[in-house]
């Protein structure tokens, strides 16, 4: 008689969040000239862990809001991501049952589709639905805003409150132009002394704060390659300014920060500061800070008229409401 292959018709998607703790660790798979260049990928964490669960023929396509490079961090609550799924021949109930079988009555949900992937990729929120949900993790793309985390480097001397003064008079000059600003900074004590708690830091961080301004960027040099030359207009929402000593080198640092630390070693730790901004999808955060040859207007650099470079990145939040915040579980069945 010959074999039946039974398989499901309709796509399913399998979407959550991934967390990044890793610096060396693409994305998707990361070739150049056809020769591949490390050795794993977030794709390839994520869809190792779930497709095998929908049977070994199950097929995927891996899309995520937005994405970072291969040297940044993804923190927080994590980058909202889907797995399309087709050709996949279990369901949720059948994978479930299998489960109680082997580890008995104890077993979840969560047990089942999501779990720490390894040491350098975590997953979160995850949830299963039809295909048609996928444009909510797209629609999101358009108006969502980002916040990064960065250590960043200004080699004369470091910054001063001469350097800040002047940040603070060129972002009113900007302010002038525009309706959108929300004004600047009135304290410029530097390094800044008013400590506020942090709940992402779970400590008190003291921050100089500085309010919205637009930005132009051209294609950066780094992705000319691969990207349109075109110019885009971006809106910085806020950003703010830390202290690099009284923030990283402290007995009690966060642990997002420890990392941080080796860079004193490499660099004067006087000429080390902390940004941390919210902004609007798309920005080059990388550019924003050191110019890119002046192909991004105006830039942190242009703006105090000093050479700035950005040293480490973090993405610490991603504010986008798909898929769902799920309290207390790690799956949600919505089938």
């Amino acid at each position: 008689m010959a074999s039946v292959k039974v398989s499901r018709a309709g796509p399913l998607i399998v979407a959550g969040r991934y967390s990044k703790w890793s610096r060396v660790l693409p994305q998707t798979p990361w070739f150049i000239d056809g020769e591949r260049k490390l050795d794993s990928s977030v794709e390839e964490l994520i869809s190792a862990r779930i497709t095998p669960v929908f049977g070994s023929s199950t097929t995927f396509t891996f899309v995520s809001s937005g994405r970072e490079d291969i040297d940044v961090r993804c923190l927080g609550l994590g980058r909202p991501f889907a797995l399309e799924l087709s050709d996949y021949n279990r369901t949720l109930s059948s994978m479930l049952r299998s489960q109680v079988d082997q580890c008995g009555d104890r077993v979840t949900d969560g047990n089942v589709i999501s779990d720490r992937a390894n040491d350098l990729s975590w997953l979160a929120d995850i949830v299963v639905s039809a295909a048609s949900s996928k444009a909510s993790l797209k629609d999101g793309d358009v108006e969502k805003r980002k916040r990064y985390r960065a250590l960043c480097w200004c080699p004369q001397g470091g910054l001063t409150p001469e350097k800040i003064r002047l940040l603070d008079t060129r972002l009113r000059e900007l302010a002038k132009q525009s309706t959108n600003s929300e004004g600047s900074q009135s304290n410029l004590q530097w390094p800044p002394r008013e400590a506020t708690f942090e709940a992402d830091l779970g400590a008190e961080v003291a921050y100089l704060t500085f309010g919205r301004f637009t930005i132009e960027q051209l294609t950066p040099i780094r992705v000319l390659h691969r990207r349109a030359l075109i110019a885009r207009k971006r809106d910085i929402i806020w950003f703010r300014l830390s202290d690099f000593t009284s923030n990283v080198l402290r007995k009690d640092a966060p642990f997002v920060l420890r990392e941080f630390a080796s860079q004193a070693s490499v660099y004067p730790k006087e000429e080390l500061f902390l940004l941390e901004l919210c902004c609007e999808a798309g920005t080059y955060v990388k550019e924003l800070v050191h110019g890119d040859l002046g192909r991004t207007q105006p830039s942190l650099s242009s703006l105090i008229d000093c050479p700035l470079d950005l040293i480490a990145l973090d993405v610490i939040a991603v504010e986008q409401d798909w898929p769902p915040r799920i309290e207390n579980t790690l799956v949600k069945i919505e089938i």
